[in-house]
């Protein structure tokens, strides 16, 4: 991981300093912080891994050039984050225009407009308007941007009644003919409202073969501990080489139950999500029977058990 963007943190500037240096300790960042008190963008990067230079901020924005450091990969980047009301969000919109006519090669844009781009971007709560889609519409025919494909969950922000998409990533057709194959993912938010978006750029995207890794999660499974003592016990041979053949042995087995267990963990959970989604469609608005709460409460169980899984693996 490179580079961290922070959004509506809400800590206040006098603060700021120490709080980034705990929270990501060695590492370069910037806010937003002095253009307004309603501002709350904050960049951190590893400086080891990124170069980042910024080009412009405002209110609603900061925009720079990424380069990954060791590589020839250069791109630029706007982080926004849209304001409340229709009316204020009008200066971010106007941001990104302006960013679009000086900007050059692959450009990508993400974080919370604060706006739905269609209908079905939002579920309950008041009825979608033309109003509310019409500017972001308009930016994005001006502009050319796309919206990048995104996996995850489809509702990146909740307050536990509506749930809609205002987090979203756009790029613009230079970074498609780029990186034509990078999505974003949206993932588990936990205990925020908003759930993390995630992109991972490659200078190049040759497949190679996958290095070993040790994840924590396999030393949790119950499989784990008969597989290395059964691998230990196969070998005979002269101390030293035994002790090779054994690792080497060990490594074949773990990286078989890694792929046969949590190769999939993805899917694994989008197929949790999506029977815990339609479990809770089925219960309506009704009251629910008590084995439905049940099969629910199991399905949350499944999710959290399976994201701490997905995490540890990112870790």
């Amino acid at each position: 991981m490179g580079l961290i963007v922070v959004l509506e943190h809400r800590v206040q500037a006098v603060k700021e300093s120490k709080i980034i240096q705990k929270l990501a300790p060695g590492w370069a960042w910037l806010t937003n912080g002095s253009r307004s008190n309603k501002s709350r963008i904050w960049i951190l990067w590893n400086q080891t891994i990124i170069d980042f230079s910024l080009l412009s901020m405002s209110t609603q924005s900061m925009h720079g050039t990424i380069r990954i450091l060791n590589t020839y990969t250069q791109f630029q980047l706007t982080v926004v984050y849209g304001l409340h009301t229709i009316q204020d969000r009008g200066g971010m919109w106007e941001d990104l225009r302006s960013i679009c006519q000086s900007q050059q090669g692959p450009w990508l844009i993400m974080g919370d407009f604060n706006t739905i781009l269609t209908a079905t971007d939002k579920q309950n709560g008041s009825p979608v308007q033309e109003r509310d889609v019409r500017d972001v519409k308009e930016m994005l025919f001006d502009t050319g941007l796309t919206e990048m494909q995104t996996i995850g969950t489809d509702y990146t922000w909740t307050n536990n009644t509506i749930y809609s998409k205002i987090d979203r990533v756009l790029v613009n057709a230079a970074w498609m003919n780029r990186w034509p194959n990078v999505y974003a993912m949206a993932m588990e938010p936990y205990f925020s409202g908003h759930s993390p978006l995630r992109v991972c750029v490659e200078a190049n995207q040759v497949k190679h073969g996958k290095p070993f890794r040790f994840f924590n999660c396999l030393a949790e499974h119950k499989e784990f501990l008969p597989l290395v003592q059964a691998a230990w016990q196969h070998n005979d041979k002269a101390i030293m080489y035994t002790v090779w053949q054994l690792l080497k042995e060990v490594k074949h087995k773990l990286k078989v139950l890694n792929k046969k267990k949590y190769c999939s963990v993805d899917n694994t959970l989008e197929d949790i999500r999506q029977q815990l989604h339609d479990l809770q469609e089925s219960m309506g608005p009704n009251l629910p029977q008590s084995s439905m709460i049940k099969a629910e409460k199991k399905f949350r169980g499944k999710l959290e058990k399976w994201g701490t899984i997905r995490e540890s693996i990112y870790k």
